[in-house]
C-alpha cells in the first residue's frame, strides 16, 4: 500500500532538528533556509543535514555542533539530490558496504558482508564505524548481533542512489 502524506509544517520541522543533532548551534537563517529547501520532507532534512556533516561543513566544539550560515551551494534541489550528496560524501569503501549490505537485505550479519566483501577485519571495522557514526547503519533491533538500516525507506534509496551514482558493482 502507498500512503500520500501531506508534507510536515515548519514548526513540525525545526522541532526534528535537536533530534537529528542534539543541541545543536544553528543561526535562525540556515534554520529558515533548510526549512524552505526541504519543502516539508522529514528527509530531505536528514539527509542534507547528514551531508553537511560529511562534508565538513558542521563542526564541533565543546561538545556541541555548530553549523555555518548556509549558502546555496550548500542545499540540494531535492530530495535526490541531498541523497546524493550524502552519497558522494561518503568514502567509496563505505558506499560499497552500504550497497552490497542493501543487496543482502534490511539486516543483516556483519560477518556474511565481510565476506562479501572481502575486506581485512581491521578495515572492515572502520567501515561499519563510518557507516554507524553517520546513522547510514544501526544495530538492529532483532537483540542478535545484525545490523540494518535505520528505516524502511532506508534500503531502497541505497540501491536506488547506487544507480544514480553510476556505481558498477
Amino acid at each position: 500500500a502507498r500512503f500520500n502524506l501531506l508534507p510536515l509544517s515548519a514548526e513540525d520541522l525545526c522541532q526534528m532538528i535537536p533530534g537529528i543533532l542534539q543541541d545543536a548551534a544553528m543561526s535562525n537563517e540556515s534554520v529558515a533556509r533548510l526549512i524552505v529547501a526541504s519543502q516539508g520532507n522529514p528527509l530531505y532534512l536528514e539527509e542534507t543535514v547528514r551531508s553537511l556533516l560529511l562534508r565538513g561543513r558542521m563542526k564541533q566544539s565543546g561538545g556541541r555542533w555548530t553549523m555555518p550560515e548556509l549558502s546555496p551551494t550548500d542545499l540540494s534541489r531535492d530530495l535526490a539530490g541531498a541523497i546524493k550528496a550524502v552519497a558522494e560524501a561518503l568514502p567509496t569503501g563505505a558506499n560499497t558496504l552500504l550497497l552490497r549490505a542493501a543487496v543482502i537485505g534490511t539486516r543483516f550479519d556483519p560477518e556474511l558482508l565481510q565476506e562479501v566483501l572481502g575486506e581485512a577485519d581491521t578495515e572492515m571495522l572502520d567501515l561499519i564505524d563510518e557507516v554507524r557514526r553517520t546513522r547510514l547503519l544501526v544495530p538492529s533491533e532483532s537483540g542478535q548481533d545484525l545490523l540494518s538500516f535505520p528505516a524502511a525507506h532506508a534500503r531502497p534509496i541505497r540501491l536506488q542512489t547506487s544507480d544514480a551514482t553510476g556505481q558498477k558493482e
